[in-house]
This record gives C-alpha cells, sequence and structure tokens, in this order.
C-alpha cells in the first residue's frame, strides 16, 4: 500500500488516529504526549510516504508503530529523569564540597585562635607536633626538655581545644 494520494492518507488519519491515541495513552498516561505521539507518527508517515512501502496492512502497521513511539517516549524520558537526577546530585555535592570548604575553614581559624591563646611553651610543641609533623622525642630534642613535658604539653592542648570546641570525649 502507498500512501502518496492526499485522499488515502486523509482517510487513514481519520480511521486510525483515535485507535493510536487510545494505544499511547495507555502507555504513556498523559493525553497531551499521546496525542504528540501519534500527531509525530503521521507527520512521518506524511514524510516518508513516497518511499514507504507497508506489507503487514496498515492497521497493524499503526499498532505497532503506537507502541514503539510510547516505548521510545518513555525511555527517553527515564533517561531524561536519570540525568537530571546525577546533575542535581552533582550539583548538591558540589554545594556540600562548597558549604564543607566553608566549615573547615572557619574551624581552622577557630582552632588558630585557640591555639593562639595557649601559653608559648604549650603552643611551640603543639604546632611543632600537628603543624611540622614531628614527634615526641624530635621535639623534646629540639626544645632540650623532656618527652614526658612534651606529652603534657599536647595534653594540655588538646584538652583546651576539645573543650573550646565542644567536643566530648
Amino acid at each position: 500500500m502507498r500512501l502518496n494520494d492526499e485522499s488515502v492518507f486523509e482517510r487513514i488519519f481519520l480511521e486510525y488516529w483515535e485507535r493510536m491515541y487510545d494505544i499511547c495513552f495507555h502507555f504513556v498516561g498523559d493525553r497531551a504526549v499521546a496525542e504528540e505521539l501519534v500527531q509525530d507518527i503521521f507527520r512521518s508517515l506524511w514524510e516518508r510516504r513516497d518511499s514507504l512501502l507497508i506489507d503487514t496492512g496498515i492497521e497493524n502497521y499503526l499498532v505497532k508503530a503506537a507502541r514503539l513511539k510510547s516505548f521510545e517516549h518513555l525511555r527517553n524520558t527515564a533517561i531524561e529523569t536519570r540525568n537530571l537526577r546525577e546533575i542535581s546530585y552533582s550539583a548538591s555535592a558540589a554545594g556540600n564540597h562548597t558549604e564543607n570548604l566553608v566549615y573547615y575553614n572557619a574551624l581552622t581559624e577557630q582552632v588558630g585562635r585557640i591555639v593562639n591563646a595557649l601559653p608559648e611553651q604549650c603552643q611551640k610543641v603543639f604546632r611543632m607536633s600537628r603543624e611540622n609533623g614531628m614527634n615526641n622525642k624530635q621535639i623534646a630534642h629540639s626544645l632540650a626538655i623532656s618527652e614526658k613535658t612534651v606529652e603534657n604539653q599536647i595534653t594540655k592542648a588538646l584538652r583546651t581545644l576539645r573543650l573550646h570546641l565542644g567536643v566530648d570525649r
């Protein structure tokens, strides 16, 4: 069957439009989308009318086209939803990263103020330990004090930090 005759095409459109609409609506559940899908099918038929040859019967062809178009729409919608979810997650993660960076900077500043308020010897020992990565033996040797004094100074600094930061241990 060839669809290159406008009156044949119009008769097919009028006869099968509603059935195709019902099929599309059944799958997609949205009236406007179902209408659009049926219009797309008929537009495609008209555009390919000179080269399209339908061997199976027009009704079978149109029913199959309506199902395939509906499934294609559902697949595309699912992909779009997944992509939007991924974009939303990425944006949220980026937002969380920025928020975490702000909290980190604020906490670092607060720790710096607390450490600056420690007695000079305690500050020096704490910074050598935490900022310079020195162990107790290296600090003791560097400052010419006992390792026990180093341990006591670090313990004092950590206790002060926990107290001011509200960290329970």
